[in-house]
């Protein structure tokens, strides 16, 4: 496998992480009812856990925490707006 394949599925691999554990939330606004907070935490580390030895795999392990924790903030600071702007009416959307 190359290292652009191994950083895409990590990243994937820690998106994936991120969007289960914002899914936990009770404040989420995706699903109707948040994900149990058990599962869906013990499943979003599991990924973050497994991008992160991908991750080693293909550069450096301060670069490989750093890629994680950048891609978890970034889904996890978009995921509210995504919500936000699923809900809005039509003549809002943009």
């Amino acid at each position: 496998m190359t290292v652009a394949a191994i950083c895409i599925l990590a990243v994937a691999l820690a998106a994936a992480g991120s969007v289960l554990m914002f899914l936990a939330s009770p404040h989420q606004a995706f699903l109707k009812q948040p994900l149990r907070l058990r599962d869906a935490l013990a499943l979003g580390l599991a990924g973050l856990v497994a991008s992160t030895v991908l991750f080693l795999q293909a550069i450096g392990p301060a670069a490989a925490v750093y890629c994680v924790l950048t891609v978890a903030m970034a889904v996890l600071t978009a995921a509210p707006f995504v919500a936000a702007l699923r809900r809005a009416p039509p003549s809002e959307k943009r």
